[in-house]
């Protein structure tokens, strides 16, 4: 869900076999969480982010799967 309270569930597809990495940034920029690049399988996964120890307001989720990249906004609501 977003906006979201503590922890959110971030889900992907991926056509075919990738390296995926996600970050989480606040409005700086600044990556305030991130996931170690990783070899997935094609199909579907889910990265769970946990916020509790986050002040609310707006972050960014960047997605990059080989050579694609995505940037979605989160709204972490306490």
């Amino acid at each position: 869900p977003n906006p979201f309270k503590h922890t959110t569930n971030i889900n992907y597809s991926l056509p075919s076999e990738s390296s995926v990495s996600i970050k989480i940034m606040d409005l700086a920029g600044k990556v305030v969480a991130a996931s170690t690049s990783k070899l997935f399988p094609p199909g579907n996964h889910t990265f769970q982010w946990n916020a509790n120890k986050l002040s609310e307001g707006l972050y960014f989720c960047q997605l990059q799967a080989g050579k694609a990249v995505e940037t979605k906004k989160i709204i972490l609501h306490k």
